[in-house]
């Protein structure tokens, strides 16, 4: 039995010899347990003398130890063990390429693998086991990612409007999130979404896209950086000052907004490519529906002059002083309306009438420019009237608010107007 067994040894062995007797390639860091292996295997007898690679494969003397990190092939024949340098290796750029192809097509493979037998299971790696093995790379790959990549392709071909729309607002869902942000610029989402949604005739996709770069946008400066260096600003300021539809400009208004805040560039650029002056046009139309377009524009203008410097001499010389009375609109003064602003003085039940806010939000922005625009608010008869008119009719909600002890939203308003009254020397507006 003992000789029968080793004849079935000798016969095993000559088998996998002749199957097996390929060049062999060992990567000296892959785990504790193979350098292990390595050493045991190769480090026959202790030596000092260190085997001394090139770009040549050499042959590994007995005894000699070798360094880490090097190619190593062993002919199963002979047992001959040659080595040499690290060759043809990937660029990190062409690795993480590598990955991103294989995971953008995994469910394609999961779909299509065959099984192995007995198990039921797919003979190809299961994303959690991909992710396991990227741990080692300096790439972040997540669903995020690869939905803003598989969305911004289909963009790239995509030529019908009710779609354009759906994948503009699903990447605008996910770029609220910073690293998403992020993303969205290296994956050149500004040329390849923004740029041609603002460009597109429809008014639908401009809106869209409007609200995509406002999103990607807020409080995030690379971003920022970015869509003004792509040049975007010019493109944003004329759907403002041409768009017909009052919903784009509006969506404009606010992309804007998101893209100059605390970017001391984009604004200097927003200066330079004339944006006041559009800031006046959108203040002074007095179109039907374009409430909301005026009420943004108000709030951009407030925060410029909170953050730019210098802004008295460029906000007349924009013609932004001429246009208050036009903004100024005084609230509805109806039996209905006065017993709905008693209500709202005398308890937080009953919600306040918008109107108090617009006016609440137009008198903090006339209270910025007061002082450059003395000259010309002064000059302005029907502003004159209307000021005295709310001073009047809050300072009336204001003592009931008081009496109540509910509330200070009327108090706020009719403590700007009375600043203002103060600020332009008119001492009591006359009506």
């Amino acid at each position: 039995m003992h000789r029968r067994s080793n004849i079935r040894l000798v016969l095993i062995w000559t088998l996998l010899l002749s199957v097996y007797c390929q060049e062999l390639v060992f990567v000296g860091d892959v785990d504790e347990e193979d350098s292990k292996v390595e050493e045991a295997t190769v480090v026959e007898e202790p030596s000092r003398e260190t085997f001394v690679p090139t770009n040549e494969w050499q042959e590994i003397k007995p005894g000699q130890a070798i360094p880490r990190g090097l190619h190593v092939r062993m002919d199963m024949q002979t047992g001959k063990k040659e080595a040499r340098l690290m060759q043809d290796e990937e660029t990190k750029e062409q690795r993480e390429q590598r990955i991103l192809e294989s995971i953008k097509n995994i469910k394609d493979d999961m779909k299509d693998s065959p099984k192995v037998q007995g198990t039921g299971k797919t003979k190809w790696r299961s994303m959690d086991e991909i992710k396991q093995e990227m741990k080692d790379i300096d790439l972040k790959v997540t669903e995020d990612y690869l939905s803003m990549k598989e969305l911004l392709e289909g963009l790239d071909q995509e030529k019908e409007e009710e779609n354009q729309v759906a994948a503009l607002e699903e990447l605008e869902f996910h770029v609220h999130q910073y690293d998403n942000a992020v993303d969205f610029l290296q994956l050149n989402g500004i040329t390849r979404g923004v740029l041609p949604a603002l460009n597109s005739t429809s008014v639908e996709v401009k809106r869209a896209g409007s609200l995509l770069l406002g999103g990607a946008a807020q409080s995030h400066p690379e971003v920022q950086a970015a869509a003004v260096q792509a040049g975007v600003l010019p493109l944003l300021l004329r759907l403002v000052h041409l768009e017909g539809d009052a919903r784009v400009a509006a969506r404009a208004l606010y992309a804007l907004s998101s893209l100059l805040r605390s970017s001391h560039a984009g604004q200097q650029e927003f200066l330079a490519q004339g944006g006041l002056a559009v800031l006046a046009s959108a203040l002074a139309d007095e179109a039907a529906g374009r409430e909301k377009v005026r009420i943004k524009a108000l709030t951009l203008l407030h925060d410029l002059m909170l953050e730019v410097d210098g802004m008295g001499d460029l906000i007349r010389e924009a013609g932004i002083c001429q246009v208050w009375d036009k903004v100024l609109v005084v609230p509805r003064n109806d039996r209905g309306a006065k017993r709905e602003d008693h209500l709202s003085a005398i308890g937080d039940q009953w919600p306040l009438r918008q109107e108090h806010d617009t006016v609440g939000k137009v008198l903090e922005a006339l209270a910025r420019v007061a002082k450059p625009c003395r000259t010309e608010l002064t000059a302005s008869s029907e502003l004159k009237a209307k000021l005295a008119f709310l001073r009047q009719e809050y300072s009336v909600l204001r003592d009931r608010e008081a009496a109540e002890g509910e509330g200070e939203v009327f108090s706020e308003i009719a403590a700007t107007l009375d600043a203002l009254t103060q600020e332009l020397g008119q001492g009591r507006f006359e009506l």
